[in-house]
């Protein structure tokens, strides 16, 4: 099983560092996390290099696999509608859950 996280999800400490911004280690229940795209330049504006970049890297996808969406909106999309493709229209989704503190699984089926 698989964890897809769509961006580094990093940000700058009080000495310019770039440092994890999420604790992302819930999700490994999930499975290994795998990171789609670093965190940088805006890539959103070429869609197909996203498209090319995510065929490649979600080949594999299947029901047993999910997506952690982080960073870019535009990634989240691409990466769902990519990984739908590979995957017969079915994607897991995980979103955090503030309340209990752990990530829960959203499928979605088209």
């Amino acid at each position: 099983m698989t964890v897809y996280v769509t961006q580094d999800a990093v940000r700058k400490n009080g000495n310019g560092e770039l440092i994890p911004a999420f604790d992302l280690a819930p999700a490994t229940v999930f499975g290994e996390l795998y990171t789609l795209f670093p965190r940088g330049r805006d890539i959103s504006l070429n869609s197909h290099h996203i498209t090319a970049v995510l065929k490649h890297k979600l080949r594999n996808f299947t029901d047993r696999d999910y997506i952690l969406p982080v960073g870019d909106p535009v990634l989240f999309m691409a990466t769902a509608m990519v990984a739908g493709q590979m995957n017969n229209g079915k994607v897991k989704v995980l979103k955090w859950d503030r309340d209990i503190r752990a990530y829960m699984q959203v499928v979605l089926e088209v």
